[in-house]
């Protein structure tokens, strides 16, 4: 299955795909989260402006990463929130040496915007593998533990094996 990372912008959004997996009578699946989420532009934005040696990403970045902790927050059960809030947090904390390495160069190699490309869909992946791993206990996260029946892949990890998903969220 691959899901559109735009729609999972809002915790009801991503409760909703959780319980419509939940019906599917499937032995086995793999979730693809795609990008092209808000989160997605705000890190691209974010690495343009990091070249301006004169720029306060900090303070943009920790706008950021509050609406993503507080998504968390509000989506998951207090016992579940603490795995999903350390790997949000880490992957802020490589955003931020990522823009001040761009702000130490005065430019933003393409290696780079890369990955800060990456990171949002690997945050907004983890989030929806830690809502799912709610409600399914043999759930993984591609790269983390061991593969189980339900995989949920960042778009950014899967290999060219992936390229028949169909996409059933949003709906036609």
């Amino acid at each position: 299955i691959k899901i559109e990372g735009y729609i999972l912008s809002t915790p009801e959004e991503i409760e909703q795909i959780v319980q419509s997996i939940a019906m599917l009578d499937a032995t086995e699946l793999n979730i693809m989260i795609s990008g092209n989420t808000i989160l997605e532009q705000q890190f691209n934005d974010l690495a343009k402006k990091s070249i301006d040696i004169s720029f306060q990403f900090l303070n943009e970045t920790t706008i950021i990463e509050k609406n993503t902790l507080n998504l968390i927050r509000d989506l998951l059960p207090v016992s579940s929130q603490s795995g999903a809030l350390s790997f949000a947090k880490q992957r802020f904390n490589e955003l931020e040496d990522l823009c001040k390495g761009i702000q130490l160069l005065g430019e933003a190699p393409s290696r780079t915007l890369e990955e800060i490309n990456k990171i949002p869909s690997v945050i907004l992946s983890y989030i929806f593998y830690a809502a799912l791993s709610t409600k399914h206990d043999d759930v993984s996260f591609e790269g983390i533990g061991q593969k189980k029946q339900i995989h949920v892949i960042p778009a950014i990890l899967t290999t060219n094996n992936h390229s028949n998903i169909t996409s059933f969220f949003p709906p036609f």
